[in-house]
Order: structure tokens, then C-alpha cells, then sequence
């Protein structure tokens, strides 16, 4: 039954749609059951899934899916029983849109994004616990170009790290770089990028670099430094994590603050009733 309810809700919301000011030289596409859709209604659709360039083929199945949600919603107007239900499971949801759409914007024009260095290194003393490390983690510097692309030149960027050098050398010779000397990494994603030739080089001992070529690739790794599972977590590496949990804290006080002195407000005013009597 939840299935059915959530088709009949999917085509109450693609179909029951206000009309929408249009130019003069919209295109008509289709009409049914007094409905309309014009080209500018399937535009964005169009420039953001249209790859292969086929402009006709894409917008007769767009137009094509729009006719059968027409068909398919007219049919369950028509046979589903219990309207009153879905019009009311529409209205929440309606409902919650707007409200969850006030929210953001609420937050976007008033929240504090600044977390400073002593908070994030508060709020870790007082979470230490929670941020145990499921496994060794690593600093290091990446890079990979076609064998026959390896010359003296990366060598020399590779020996001096030079990051502006090692990123423009890759970027114009088909290679990939991982050169942010700040970023931390899971051992397991190292190992996932190195054939297994390097992979059985890597010594988590101490800082090293390695390199070595399979498949007609040539890998270059330097291990910057490490951090083993048992070892205290480097606060870098929690830095982004902390600080999506603090700013979370504070949307949540946020919101609470701002929704109390709406209601506040309204009572006050009397904009809102409560009946006593009900409540007891």
C-alpha cells in the first residue's frame, strides 16, 4: 500500500504544478487532460543530461514521460479510494518543504561559518573518545604519468618537491597528482592507487619514498608521515570532521532560538490560540 501511496504522491506533485508565466515564443510540446508542457519546462533537463548531443531524442522521452504521468495520474485520480489520505500526505510534505526551505535560508543569513583553532581543540578534548582511528593514516605525495613520459625533468621536480613543477608536469602529460602536503589519507586509499609491486615497498616504520613502474606506468609515492590506529589522532586530520559537527551544534541552537521567539511572537500578538481547556 506505501507503494502505491508514494506513486500517486510522485505524480500528484509532477502534475499538479501553478502555471508559470511564459514568453511569447515558447513551444507547446503537449497538452493532456488540460495540462501543458512547453520547452522551457524541460530546458534545464535538456542542457544537463543531453551528452550525446541528440536534442531531438532526448526531449521526445521527456516528453514522453510527462505524457505517461499525465495518462497514469488521471487513471489513479480516477480508481485510487482514498484521496482524502494522499491529499493529506501531500499537504505534509508540502508542508515540510517550506518549512526545511526556511531553515536554510535562516541559517544561510545568520549562521557564524568561524570556527576558531582553541574550539576545534576544545571540542576534541572533550570528544577525545570518539575519534579513535579505524586505521593507519598517512601524509604523503602521489604522482603517476605514462612510463615513456618519466624523464629527467620530473625527476627533478620529485627530488626537490616541487609541487608547482610536479602538478603542471602531470596536468600536461596525461598523469594524476596527489601533492596536498596538508591532507591526510587512509592507508587502505594508498594501497587502492598502488599496483602491488609498490604496495609490498611501503614500511609503515618511518617516513619513506618509493617508486616503481607496472602497466606502463610510472608511480612515485613519498610518505610524508605517519600515524599509526594506536596513535593519538592528529588534529588536522579531524579539522573539517570537528568542524562540521560545531557549525551543526550551532544551527541546531540556532533554529531552537529562532523558532521559539516566532512562536513567542505569535502568542503575544495573538496571532495563535491555544485552547487550555484541551490540554488538560
Amino acid at each position: 500500500m506505501i507503494k502505491y501511496i508514494f506513486i500517486f504522491f510522485c505524480f500528484a506533485l509532477t502534475s499538479c504544478q501553478q502555471p508559470q508565466s511564459r514568453n511569447a515564443d515558447d513551444k507547446l510540446l503537449a497538452e493532456a487532460y488540460g495540462n501543458k508542457l512547453y520547452l522551457s519546462d524541460i530546458a534545464n533537463k535538456l542542457a544537463l543530461n543531453n551528452k550525446s548531443g541528440d536534442d531531438k531524442s532526448l526531449k521526445d522521452k521527456l516528453v514522453d514521460t510527462w505524457i505517461f504521468e499525465q495518462i497514469l495520474f488521471e487513471e489513479a485520480l480516477k480508481n485510487v479510494a482514498n484521496k482524502t489520505e494522499l491529499n493529506v500526505l501531500v499537504d505534509d510534505y508540502k508542508r515540510s518543504i517550506y518549512i526545511n526551505a526556511f531553515d536554510n535560508m535562516y541559517i544561510e543569513q545568520n549562521l557564524d561559518t568561524t570556527v576558531s583553532q582553541i574550539e576545534l581543540d576544545t571540542f576534541i578534548s572533550i570528544h577525545k573518545e570518539e575519534f579513535a582511528l579505524p586505521e593507519t593514516i598517512l601524509r604523503y605525495i602521489f604522482i603517476k604519468v605514462p612510463d615513456s613520459l618519466s624523464n629527467d625533468t620530473l625527476s627533478s621536480y620529485w627530488k626537490t618537491e616541487d609541487l608547482p613543477g610536479l602538478k603542471y608536469f602531470t596536468s600536461i602529460n596525461e598523469g594524476v597528482s596527489l601533492i596536498n602536503l596538508s591532507k591526510w589519507y587512509y592507508l587502505s586509499e594508498l594501497k587502492n592507487i598502488l599496483p602491488e609491486s609498490i604496495n609490498k615497498k611501503i614500511s609503515l616504520k618511518k617516513p619513506n619514498s618509493y617508486s616503481g613502474t607496472d602497466k606502463g606506468s610510472k608511480y612515485y609515492v613519498k610518505v610524508l608521515e605517519i600515524i599509526k590506529d594506536t596513535d593519538e589522532v592528529p588534529v588536522s586530520f579531524l579539522h573539517e570532521r570537528v568542524k562540521h559537527r560545531i557549525l551543526q551544534q550551532r544551527k541546531n541552537k540556532l533554529l531552537k532560538k529562532k523558532k521559539s521567539e516566532l512562536y513567542n511572537q505569535r502568542i503575544t500578538s495573538k496571532q495563535i490560540k491555544v485552547n487550555s481547556n484541551t490540554l488538560n
